[in-house]
């Protein structure tokens, strides 16, 4: 009886243990966008996926050195290993507005960037998120040309 209890309660463990060790499959990605060798501050990156990867999308904001870090759709920290075509929209303005319903009502200004890299069905940027993750540095052109996203894995 004793030996069927603690069989019972080893077999429990291992469902609970394998149960929590699923991961959600996301991979961390952090990088920083420029304009010309200059940080472009205050912007939404939108990673959009193609083909065949999985998810929603993942997006991040960038900090006023142009850095970002990736929260998927449910706002889990990353984004899905595969191809993404990358965008951007400029973010919610820090100044305080004299009356708050010109935040919502107000058209924002492209925060500096070429409209090509606004448009998502017309961007031209693309990005590779590898398994493990890593660092993807986005290095933008004023013609749109030459864009490039520099990826880095993360290494083990």
């Amino acid at each position: 009886m004793r030996r069927r209890s603690a069989l019972k309660l080893l077999l429990m463990g291992a469902i609970l243990a394998a149960g929590c060790s699923q991961s959600s499959g996301l991979a961390p990605i952090t990088g920083r966008v420029t304009l010309d060798d200059k940080p472009v501050p205050n912007m939404i990156v939108n990673f959009t996926p193609l083909g065949e990867t999985a998810g929603n999308g993942a997006l991040g904001h960038t900090d006023a050195e142009g850095r970002y870090a990736l929260l998927d759709a449910r706002g889990e920290a990353g984004a899905y290993v595969g191809e993404y075509k990358v965008s951007f929209y400029p973010g919610a303005s820090r100044t305080a507005q004299a009356d708050p319903a010109l935040d919502v009502v107000a058209v924002p200004s492209r925060g500096g960037l070429p409209p090509i890299y606004l448009d998502p069905n017309q961007t031209p940027l693309r990005a590779t998120v590898p398994q493990g993750g890593g660092t993807i540095d986005l290095l933008l052109t004023r013609s749109g040309t030459g864009a490039a996203a520099k990826t880095t894995p993360q290494s083990k």
